[in-house]
């Protein structure tokens, strides 16, 4: 399978969306700029119009990303350009050449420093929902995810599976082995669940040890084989490390459009705590496969 998406990442639908909404600040700061030559024009010279044209740059900039910004920075700088010669201010091409260039570099600058600042904005909001330690998304960011997936799951057929992975007796491998490697034995966890997942699967770290899944458009029955694979893959990177330890997954299906999220997270987390009571997940030192799914 495809390697689970990054927090950053969002559905195809998703894209398509945020592509239009930036089709639509392009088209909007350029109208603003339109206005503002008309009114640049038919005010003269009492009014001082150069600073307001920085208003729709900063829109486009930071509202939409590259070359947003350089697009509109051109557009405002043709608009006084046009505005200025329309109304007799500038006579000569040589200061014509000169006004259009210092306002292109002054709006261009405005527009880089505000998308410079976005970036800044968003690398920051986007790592509070990420855990320092494995890189997947904390509780915080997956319970946004778990929201917006049970939404379209919704206006779908319903099909979602969340599924909690849990590390088998973590608390001994970090008394006998360190916190060290109880650190390093979640990094695995968490990226053979990513290794695994489809493009469109969420991985989170719930707490602790614990981990969650969100799949997408999968059904009892086609989650039940793919998580078997998950929990293959991550006791499999588990073993080539040397380190004896494995992991139970409690399922639970989005089926009834009227489950909650909160309704489905405790199901699954029921299936959860199921898993890790069966009595015939352990078979010499082996821990078998136990995958549950509470009755609807």
């Amino acid at each position: 399978m495809d390697s689970a998406a990054k927090p950053s990442d969002g559905p195809p639908d998703a894209r398509a969306a945020s592509g239009k909404a930036n089709v639509i600040v392009v088209g909007l700061s350029l109208v603003i700029v339109s206005g503002m030559a008309i009114a640049d024009y038919f005010t003269g010279t009492e009014l001082f119009w150069q600073l307001f044209y920085v208003l729709p740059v900063l829109l486009a900039s930071w509202k939409a990303p590259q070359p947003a910004g350089t697009l509109t920075a051109l557009g405002a700088a043709m608009g006084s350009l046009v505005a200025n010669h329309m109304a007799g201010r500038e006579v000569g091409r040589g200061p014509m050449v000169w006004n259009f260039a210092a306002d292109l570099i002054l709006l261009g600058i405005v527009g880089w420093l505000a998308t410079r600042l976005h970036q800044m904005f968003e690398t920051q909001r986007a790592m509070a929902d990420v855990d320092a330690l494995t890189g997947v998304l904390n509780r915080r960011g997956f319970s946004t995810a778990l929201k917006g997936a049970g939404v379209r799951a919704r206006r779908g057929d319903g099909a979602m599976t969340l599924a909690f992975i849990d590390v088998d007796d973590f608390k001994q491998v970090n008394d006998s082995l360190g916190h060290l490697t109880g650190d390093a034995v979640l990094r695995t966890v968490a990226a053979a669940a990513r290794a695994r997942c489809r493009s469109g699967d969420i991985v989170a770290r719930w707490g602790g040890d614990e981990f969650a899944l969100i799949l997408p458009g999968l059904a009892p029955s086609e989650a039940a084989p793919v998580l078997a694979d998950i929990k293959a893959s991550i006791e499999s990177e588990l073993r080539r490390n040397a380190w004896l330890v494995t992991i139970s997954i409690g399922a639970a299906h989005l089926g009834d459009p009227a489950l909650s999220e909160d309704e489905l997270l405790a199901a699954a987390d029921a299936a959860l705590y199921r898993a890790k009571r069966d009595p015939g997940r352990r078979k010499g030192d082996q821990r078998l496969q136990a995958v549950g799914y509470p009755p609807t």
